[in-house]
């Protein structure tokens, strides 16, 4: 293909250098971003936005995908951003319930502490 000819990938035509900028895109960030990332950095690099101002993000993953498969570039790894795989919160005394907190206000919340001086001032307008 020369650089005239124009190949339709999702929805858009891509001329030769278009296609070797996103290969050259892919190839540099590879290592250092996720699949996502580097489809924002195509389209940041293109001008690629739907009609609505926002990247074409899926339409890229589109295009990096079908590189991937022509055996021009090789994508990172899926993420997996599965909260179940996050780390589990410790519990430890400091999540302990507390006693239960009654009584007015006034007598709960010390009032005459320096740091509750922007609530006074509200408070007894």
């Amino acid at each position: 293909m020369n650089n005239s000819e124009k190949k339709l990938i999702s929805g858009r035509e891509f001329t030769q250098n278009e296609l070797e900028s996103v290969v050259e895109i892919i190839n540099m960030f590879t290592d250092n971003l996720s699949r996502t990332e580097i489809a924002r950095t195509i389209c940041a690099h293109l001008d690629w936005y739907t009609a609505t101002g926002n990247f074409k993000r899926h339409s890229a993953w589109k295009l990096m995908e079908k590189l991937e498969k022509e055996d021009l570039v090789e994508l990172p790894e899926i993420q997996d951003n599965n909260v179940s795989s996050m780390s589990s919160i410790e519990i430890t005394s400091k999540t302990d319930e507390e006693a239960e907190i009654t009584g007015p206000f006034y007598q709960v919340v010390q009032l005459n502490n320096p740091k509750y001086h922007i609530q006074n001032h509200f408070l007894f307008r």
